[in-house]
């Protein structure tokens, strides 16, 4: 809606909120890595010991990055926008300085005692790519080891992608637990990351794959569970399903991101859409919110080595009439318009995509 009232509210108490995260609760003062305690049990040998976190400290650099562009919006001083942007630039930097592993290509949590890494193998490493923190090369390493059988992708231990704690890890266990089940939160951080570094063919892969798997075991047992079996696709715990509405919107926006490369950006007449198809007849979604009253429909099938792709637009002001679209490389930041459509009376465009390398395809409907 572009309401920044919301905003308004929230942002005093977020702001208070991660100044007591940053000055009494990170016991490292220096901000190059956030060691703020247990999180979620992601192997048992990090357990041993305290540890700082892969993912917490990632998602500190996106908390740093969403204060800055809230503080932008609302109007604030310089000095507050920099501030958050300068906390996150130091996070990152000391991220890729302790917890990158060039070896390796992974990142690892370190013992909070004398940031040691542990070399503990656990998907939270792709979570690098949703905060943005990982370079193209490191990205290209992290992708290229969340597909290898032997760590992430389906092979001779799993049917599935990404168990807790990777296949050849010592800690890898399918028992209740984060020691070797799927946890559906962590595929979905990964695909977004994916998606967004331009990776769409890989996180059309992994999508595929585990929405195949969820949606065959509703069928099974009329219930979507909080953890799966990577070795047969079914639920390993029946008594879990108390958190199945936030794992249900996590597998959908996994699939519309995976599958569609679907986001919305900040511009509510601009979104992305890569699309991936798995058929050579159309197929697809309706009724998809965009922004406000405006939804989408989208069909997609195989054209060749492309995809043609239907959007049918409802509810969009009746003066939008035209849509273009552009490849947008992200390695080099270069964005070029690859067709420029009118809508059609009933509010449909339709054209063919074809993907190089690393972009993503960027709509944007305007009035002229």
């Amino acid at each position: 809606s572009r309401d920044k009232s919301l905003i308004a509210d929230v942002y005093p108490t977020l702001a208070k909120h991660q100044d007591w995260i940053d000055q009494s609760f990170n016991l490292l003062k220096d901000g190059t890595v956030a060691d703020i305690g247990f999180n979620i049990d992601y192997g048992s040998a990090l357990h041993a010991e305290r540890h700082v976190w892969v993912d917490m400290s990632m998602f500190q650099v996106n908390q740093y990055e969403t204060l800055a562009k809230m503080a932008a919006l609302l109007g604030k001083d310089a000095a507050t926008i920099a501030k958050w942007q300068d906390k996150a630039a130091k996070l990152k930097a000391g991220i890729n300085a302790k917890m990158w592993n060039e070896q390796d290509g992974a990142y690892y949590a370190l013992k909070s005692r004398n940031l040691e890494q542990t070399k503990v193998s656990c998907p939270i490493e792709l979570d690098a790519l949703t905060a943005d923190v990982a370079s193209r090369e490191q990205a290209r390493r992290l992708v290229a080891r969340f597909m290898d059988p032997n760590k992430y992708a389906p092979g001779k231990k799993g049917k599935f992608f990404c168990p807790s704690a990777a296949f050849d890890d010592p800690t890898f266990r399918i028992t209740d637990g984060w020691g070797g089940p799927i946890w559906l939160i962590e595929p979905y951080y990964a695909v977004r990351g994916m998606a967004h570094y331009g990776f769409q063919t890989e996180a059309a892969a992994v999508s595929s794959n585990l929405y195949g798997m969820v949606a065959a075991e509703y069928l099974r047992t009329g219930s979507i569970w909080e953890q799966y079996r990577p070795d047969n696709g079914q639920c390993l715990n029946p008594g879990r399903r108390f958190f199945t509405s936030g794992i249900a919107t996590s597998i959908l926006d996994l699939f519309l991101r995976g599958q569609f490369g679907f986001e919305r950006t900040d511009d509510p007449n601009a979104f992305y859409l890569t699309p991936t198809p798995v058929a050579d007849g159309w197929h697809g979604i309706e009724n998809l919110t965009l922004s406000g009253a405006t939804r989408l429909s989208i069909q997609m099938k195989k054209s060749g080595s492309g995809t043609s792709c239907k959007v049918k637009f409802s509810g969009q002001d009746k003066d939008r009439r035209f849509v273009e679209i552009y490849s947008a490389n992200l390695a080099t930041g270069v964005r070029e318009r690859v067709a420029r459509e009118l809508l059609d009376r009933h509010g449909e465009v339709e054209a063919t995509l074809n993907k190089a390398g690393s972009s993503r395809f960027l709509w944007e409907v305007k009035t002229q």
